[in-house]
């Protein structure tokens, strides 16, 4: 029996294009497209991107590579003058932004 049960593994199923499925997938994911905030909202989240500090806990939605990404992670650094600054060790261009929630102040002050 055990040969019979070796000789059956032979004829599994074998994917010649490993990973192409999942590079189907990529592809067929929809493109979000970047959306236009009115001037209120710029001004509203100007705000809000003035009040963090470095060390506070922030969610942040940014717009990167075709879709809107949420992060929720400390602040490590903040560039105003390049517009830029890092979450999470990830880097966020301050003009992409769509919405930013402070959730805890830095207390080290």
């Amino acid at each position: 029996m055990p040969n019979r049960v070796n000789r059956a593994s032979q004829f599994m199923p074998f994917d010649a294009l490993c990973g192409f499925r999942e590079a189907l997938r990529q592809v067929e994911r929809k493109v979000e497209l970047k959306k236009e905030l009115s001037i209120d909202q710029e001004e509203n989240l100007n705000r809000q991107i003035k009040l963090i500090e470095i060390g506070s806990l922030i969610e942040i939605v940014f717009y990167s590579k075709n879709e809107y990404l949420k992060i929720i992670g400390e602040v490590k650094k903040i560039d105003f003058i390049n517009k830029w600054l890092i979450v999470s060790n990830v880097k966020i261009p301050i003009t992409e932004v769509a919405s930013v929630k402070i959730l805890e102040k830095n207390e080290k002050m």
